[in-house]
C-alpha cells in the first residue's frame, strides 16, 4: 500500500509547487536566415530583447545569444560570450531583411513583427 502512495506523493508535490517546463516559450518577433557555404545562418530575436544566432553546416551547429537593441533602422547585436565570424554586430533593417554594416552579405527576413524607422 506505501508502495502505491509515493508516486501519488510525487506527483501531487509537482503539481502543487507549480512544476513548468525548464524550457518556456519565448515570443518571436523576427526571425532571418540565408544559405552559407555549406550550410545555414540563421537569427531569431525575441520580444524579451534576446536573440539566438545559429550557424549550421555539415558538422558543425553553433549557437550564439545575447541582446539586441534597435535605434532607428540599426539592430545591435550585444553577444554574451564570443561574437561568430559569419555576423556583424550591426546590421541594417531593409524591406526584405537585414544587411551586414561593415562587411559583405545580410539575411532574407521570414517572419518580422518589427516596424523599425526607416
Amino acid at each position: 500500500m506505501k508502495i502505491f502512495l509515493l508516486p501519488a506523493l510525487i506527483l501531487l508535490l509537482f503539481n502543487s509547487c507549480g512544476y513548468k517546463n525548464s524550457k518556456q516559450q519565448k515570443e518571436l518577433i523576427l526571425h532571418a536566415d540565408r544559405e552559407a557555404p555549406l550550410g545555414w545562418l540563421h537569427l531569431q530575436l525575441y520580444a524579451d530583447s534576446s536573440f539566438e544566432f545559429h550557424s549550421k553546416g555539415i558538422r558543425m551547429d553553433d549557437k550564439y545569444v545575447g541582446t539586441f537593441s534597435i535605434i532607428a533602422d540599426t539592430l545591435k547585436l550585444s553577444f554574451r560570450d564570443s561574437v561568430p565570424k559569419a555576423i556583424s554586430t550591426k546590421l541594417l533593417f531593409t524591406k526584405t531583411g537585414l544587411v551586414y554594416l561593415g562587411s559583405p552579405g545580410g539575411l532574407v527576413y521570414q517572419i518580422n513583427k518589427i516596424s523599425p524607422r526607416y
